[in-house]
């Protein structure tokens, strides 16, 4: 389109945007809103008033009524703990935090997905004695069973998976 058409179409659009406005200012309707808005401003410049103390004195409940959470104000979500897998065949480890990972999806589909959630490898999370968290690796071809983790003795923060 030439700047010219381009032009002339917003005229014509500003023109009848022009004219909404014009039948707009002329609505009685409007004309009673505006004067009561007016009013009403008047009013509570006058009194010392603000919206919110009006709402209050005609509503009380209306500050207390539940509204329904933003997502700003839900609780965060649990970060997904980091899985690591290890190849019996390669050697090679992975970490992922889902089954997303490009590696991963590649041995699910050479070896199978049962044979491959068998190479994940214990996290080990335990209290030292200083209280602060520690994360600590074991590894093993076989998956742990929570009752083989808690044999083992946590209460050493150098503990290096050997009993």
């Amino acid at each position: 389109m030439s700047r010219l058409a381009e032009f002339r179409q917003l005229e014509q659009k500003l023109a009848a945007q022009l004219a909404e406005l014009e039948e707009m200012k002329s609505s009685s309707e409007l004309q009673k809103e505006i004067e009561f808005e007016t009013k009403l401003r008047d009013l509570l410049s006058k009194y010392g008033y603000s919206l919110r103390d009006i709402i209050n004195i005609l509503d009380p409940q209306a500050n207390r009524r539940s509204v329904a959470p933003s997502a700003a104000e839900k609780s965060p979500r649990r970060a997904r703990q980091v899985k690591q897998y290890k190849n019996p065949h390669n050697g090679e480890i992975i970490e992922t935090k889902g089954g997303n990972h490009k590696l991963l999806k590649e041995w699910k589909a050479e070896y199978g997905s049962e044979e491959v959630e068998s190479w994940l490898l214990a996290r080990i999370i335990f209290r030292t004695q200083t209280n602060r968290l520690q994360g600590r690796f074991f590894y093993t071809s076989q998956p742990l069973a929570l009752n083989q983790i808690s044999t083992f003795s946590m209460a050493t923060p150098d503990w290096t998976g050997t009993s």
